[in-house]
């Protein structure tokens, strides 16, 4: 019998990108027909189902860079060719990264 795994990596993905293709287009619905709402309530014509529709867009789109840089930067620290100063990997304290720190020092 084989053994059991998790998921094989290429239906991980897949997952992954559906599920980030769902909230790409179900987030700003969401938020378009709240504002929808808001303008039927309130009488205010389109302009807030407008503004959270964008709002969700802007929002959503935000969120997938920020996501897909942090995951790139990781990993690219764990690659084979990432810079080592010494020879234990750097412990992981999870604050940011002051990616200015070295041209502050120089100036």
């Amino acid at each position: 019998m084989p053994p059991k795994s998790d998921k094989p990596a290429a239906k991980e993905l897949i997952s992954d990108d559906a599920a980030r293709g769902v909230e790409l287009a179900v987030t700003p619905l969401l938020f378009g027909a709240l504002g929808w709402l808001l303008d039927a309530w309130l009488g205010t014509g389109p302009w807030l189902a407008i503004a959270l529709g964008t709002f969700a867009v802007v929002g959503t789109i935000a969120k997938m860079w920020y996501g897909y840089d942090a995951e790139m930067r990781d990993l690219e620290s764990r690659s084979r060719w990432a810079r080592r100063s010494g020879s234990a990997p750097a412990a992981d304290t999870g604050a940011p990264t002051d990616l200015w720190a070295d041209r502050k020092a120089a100036s």
